[in-house]
């Protein structure tokens, strides 16, 4: 049984993304934990409340879908059946 050449050249396309893909995230690894962190981090301003607000909803409804998904999935069923 033969392969087809195109499953070959998929292959090599899927090696290389593959390889790209690691470099990245091993260089993104390198840069967080091999460096010292410079002064950039001494100077961080609080966050604005907007900014804060958009961060702690998506957290919590992440939460909430992970700890109680039936009760997400009870009040999508309800709401869905027509009256």
């Amino acid at each position: 049984m033969s392969v087809p050449l195109w499953v070959w050249g998929l292959t090599v396309l899927g090696l290389l993304n593959s390889a790209v893909a690691a470099y990245y995230y091993l260089r993104l690894l390198v840069v967080m934990y091999m460096y010292e962190p410079g002064e950039v981090t001494n100077s961080l301003e609080p966050l604005g409340p907007g900014l804060s607000m958009a961060l702690v909803l998506p957290a919590i409804g992440t939460f909430f879908l992970g700890v109680l998904p039936s009760a997400v999935l009870t009040f999508a069923r309800n709401s869905a059946v027509l009256k």
